[in-house]
C-alpha cells in the first residue's frame, strides 16, 4: 500500500491528468469540493449498484446525497466538516443563539470573529431568505438572502468588538489568542485551538441563527471515490474498503486525530463534546451541488463580499453585479435570465 499526500489543488489536478491518460489511483480519499465536478467530467466511477441502500441508512442526513451527481451515487461518506460557532468559556458562558443579540453580548472585551467569504459567510443565507444557484440552468433563482444577508454583515462590521474578515486566518488568529470570545470555522481549527488556547476553554455550538431560521453552512463530505479506469474487481475491492473506513472500530480510531466528524450517526461521540458539536450543526446543513459553475459562482462571490464589506456600495447594486459577471462568465443568455 502506497500513501501520498498533496496539497487540494495539487491533488486535483494530478488526479485529473493520470485519470485522463488511462492511469492514477484507484481511490482517491477526498471532500464534496471535487466529487461532483470528478463525476460531471467523468473521472469517478458511478457506484450506484454497487451499494446496497440498506448500508446508506446510517449516514447523518445529507451525507449520502452530497456525493450524489444527477441522483447517482459516486461516493461513500467517511466523515464530514462543517462550519460551526466556537465560543471562548473564559470570556462568556454561552454562545451566540441568534444574531439580534450582537448588538448586547459583543463588545470591545467579548469580540466576534466572524470571517466572511462566499463559502464561509453561505451558512447565513438561509436564515435571511435563502439562496439557490441552479447549475443546469445557469441560473441564480433566489438572491434574497443573500442580499439580507450582506446588508447585516455591511452594518455589523461598524459596531464595536465585531471583526468582520475576508481572511478566515485573520479571524482564527483572534480567538486563538484569546481576544474574541466568538468564532466561526470548521474542525480543522480545532488542532490550533487546543494548542494556543487550550481544550478546557471552549466549546463548539451551532451558527447564530437569523430572522428566518437557523444558521446553515454549506455540509462538505469527505469519502471514498474510485478512479473510472479502475475495473470492476478492483472498484468492488474499493467499495468494502469504502465500508471498513466506517465500522465502529475504524471510527474509534479516526476519532483519536482529534479532529474527524465521523458521518455516521451512530458512533458515541459523548466523550468528544467538541467533535460531537460539529456533527450536531451538521444536520442542520445544506447540501450543495459543487459543480464547477458553482465553483466559478463562488470566486466571483468572494469578489462579491470583499467589495461589499470594503466600500459603502449598497448590497442591492453589488448583488446586482454579482449576478451580471456570473451569467457573463457562465455564457447564461438573456432568455435564460
Amino acid at each position: 500500500l502506497e500513501l501520498t499526500y498533496y496539497a487540494f489543488e495539487e491533488l486535483n489536478q494530478r488526479f485529473r491528468q493520470t485519470v485522463q491518460q488511462g492511469g492514477g489511483p484507484d481511490i482517491i480519499l477526498e471532500t464534496t469540493r471535487l466529487t461532483t465536478q470528478l463525476a460531471e467530467d467523468g473521472l469517478i466511477r458511478d457506484l450506484t449498484g454497487l451499494v446496497e441502500p440498506a448500508f446508506l441508512q446510517q449516514y447523518i442526513p445529507g451525507a449520502e446525497e452530497a456525493m450524489r451527481y444527477h441522483g447517482r451515487l459516486y461516493g461513500l461518506p467517511e466523515s464530514v466538516e462543517v462550519l460551526a460557532q466556537f465560543y471562548n468559556t473564559d470570556l462568556v458562558d454561552d454562545p451566540l443563539l441568534n444574531l439580534t443579540e450582537t448588538s448586547v453580548r459583543v463588545s470591545s472585551d467579548q469580540q466576534f470573529a466572524l470571517p466572511a467569504t462566499f463559502f464561509y459567510g453561505y451558512w447565513g443565507f438561509e436564515p435571511f431568505g435563502g439562496f439557490e444557484f441552479d447549475s443546469d440552468a445557469k441560473l441564480i433563482v433566489n438572491d434574497q438572502g443573500l442580499v439580507a444577508w450582506l446588508t447585516w454583515l455591511q452594518n455589523a462590521q461598524n459596531q464595536q468588538g465585531v471583526q468582520i474578515t475576508t481572511s478566515p486566518a485573520e479571524a482564527q488568529t483572534l480567538f486563538a489568542e484569546g481576544e474574541a470570545a466568538y468564532f466561526v470555522s470548521g474542525p480543522w481549527a480545532l488542532s490550533r485551538l487546543r494548542r494556543e488556547l487550550g481544550e478546557d476553554r471552549f466549546r463548539v455550538a451551532p451558527l447564530p441563527a437569523g430572522p428566518e431560521g437557523p444558521g446553515r453552512p454549506i455540509l462538505q463530505v469527505r469519502g471514498v471515490m474510485v478512479n473510472a479506469n479502475s475495473d470492476d474487481v478492483t472498484t468492488a475491492i474499493a467499495v468494502a474498503f469504502g465500508k471498513y473506513l466506517v465500522t465502529p472500530e475504524s471510527q474509534t480510531t479516526f476519532l483519536e486525530t482529534g479532529s474527524h466528524v465521523s458521518a455516521v450517526v451512530n458512533i458515541d461521540l459523548s466523550d468528544y463534546p467538541l467533535i460531537n458539536g460539529f456533527r450536531e450543526q451538521a444536520k442542520q446543513a445544506i447540501v450543495v451541488a459543487e459543480t464547477s459553475r458553482f465553483a466559478t459562482v463562488e470566486q466571483l462571490g468572494n469578489q462579491l463580499f470583499d467589495t461589499v464589506l470594503s466600500t459603502d456600495i449598497a448590497p442591492v447594486e453589488a448583488v446586482g453585479a454579482f449576478k451580471e459577471a456570473v451569467y457573463q462568465a457562465l455564457g447564461t443568455s438573456d432568455e435564460e435570465d
